[in-house]
């Protein structure tokens, strides 16, 4: 397992939510495992970089943080 981050952020409109981490590039690696993974929870947004290809897991994470600046709130990120 890769580094795993905790963003505190709940999106207002969970459809949106979803289909916004759909549209998101996440590559398979060799034995089946995503570049990353994400998920959304009650702290906010679960993201764990599974050490995928570099470009795919920094531009995923970097769209993550900007939607959730969007929102107009702080963003937290903490290292799990």
């Amino acid at each position: 397992m890769g580094i795993e981050y905790n963003i505190r952020y709940q999106p207002p409109d969970r459809a949106a939510w979803d289909a916004f981490v759909a549209r998101l590039d996440n590559p398979r690696l060799p034995g089946g495992w995503h570049a990353f993974t994400v998920e959304l929870s009650e702290q906010g947004v679960y993201f764990c970089d599974n050490c995928g290809p570099r470009e795919p897991v920094a531009v995923a994470l970097y769209r993550i943080l900007n939607e959730a600046m969007l929102d107009g709130k702080p963003v937290v990120i903490e290292e799990l």
